[in-house]
């Protein structure tokens, strides 16, 4: 099964489309943030720096991040620090926000 290759920019302000720019004006204000290829529970398109809410009656939050050649959910739960694979449960997670538009979330995920 293929995915589509896909993009968002952050540009230190909102996020946009990635056609908005011609990338050899803009240098190092931008940030791109690529598809993962999933969707959340909503239908929403998961995007890297998304972050998710993995188990909505934990309340628990999770970043999503893209190392070693894949996709990973990144924070702290119970068990200490999470940095593991995207589960078979993607879809039942919800995008909350992004670690750009949302920094106070990204407090939550290092609780």
């Amino acid at each position: 099964m293929s995915r589509k290759i896909k993009f968002r920019v952050w540009d230190r302000k909102k996020i946009h489309n990635p056609k908005l720019y011609n990338f050899e004006d803009v240098g190092n204000d931008i940030v791109l943030m690529q598809y993962t290829g999933l969707k959340d529970k909503n239908r929403k398109e998961i995007y890297e720096g998304d972050i998710i809410k993995k188990d909505p009656l934990a309340g628990i939050y999770y970043s999503v991040i893209f190392e070693e050649g894949r996709y990973k959910l990144f924070g702290k739960d119970a068990w200490g620090d999470y940095n593991r694979d995207i589960d078979i449960y993607w879809h039942t997670y919800e995008i909350i926000g992004n670690i750009y538009e949302n920094p106070e979330l990204v407090k939550e995920i290092m609780l």
